[in-house]
């Protein structure tokens, strides 16, 4: 089998790393590849793991969301046609048989139902225990905290299509609530 993972961060690069390594012991695993979604990849270069296409280093660092002026640098800083190219990239993968491992949120797991192939997703940027624990939902004080669970999930019903999609096999989020 032929796996290209898709991951969105340090972070998320780390953690794909560790996932990658582990199952380059499995004899199932013919070739193993990674694009690093944001940043250059460094983890999966000193892992010695081949990236396929463009990767490039943002002005916001990867973090648009926190700051709307961060989005219109990237934008400025060439971030559509690294994610034109990103896109190209997966799909001429894809193209000669394969499947996708996305590491992260949603960029990734968009990334891998796009590409067309039978994909997993391990979620790492959401937990359930953000609002709610094993005794009930949490006191939400601000209106941003309210709104973040307004579909009764950390999920957004987009992001839990994705992952109940008939070529998503598998779904590994970061605690058991979630």
């Amino acid at each position: 089998m032929r796996l290209l993972c898709l991951s969105n961060g340090h972070g998320e690069d780390a953690i794909a790393c560790r996932i990658l390594q582990s199952l380059q012991q499995s004899t199932a695993i013919k070739e193993l590849a990674a694009l690093p979604l944001v940043g250059t990849g460094q983890a999966y270069q000193t892992a010695n793991i081949p990236i396929i296409g463009r990767t490039q280093a943002m002005p916001s660092g990867g973090f648009v969301y926190m700051d709307g002026s961060q989005l219109a640098r990237d934008v400025r800083g060439g971030l559509v046609q690294l994610t034109l190219s990103q896109l190209r990239s997966v799909r001429q993968w894809v193209g000669s048989g394969g499947r996708i491992l996305a590491v992260g949120d949603v960029v990734p797991l968009l990334f891998a139902w796009w590409s067309g192939a039978p994909y997993g997703f391990v979620g790492t940027a959401k937990s359930e225990y953000y609002l709610r624990d094993e005794h009930g939902v949490l006191t939400r004080c601000t209106w941003f905290e309210r709104l973040e669970g307004w579909a009764g999930s950390v999920y957004s019903p987009l992001e839990r299509w994705l992952m109940r999609h008939p070529r998503c096999h598998g779904v590994f989020p970061r605690d058991r609530l979630t």
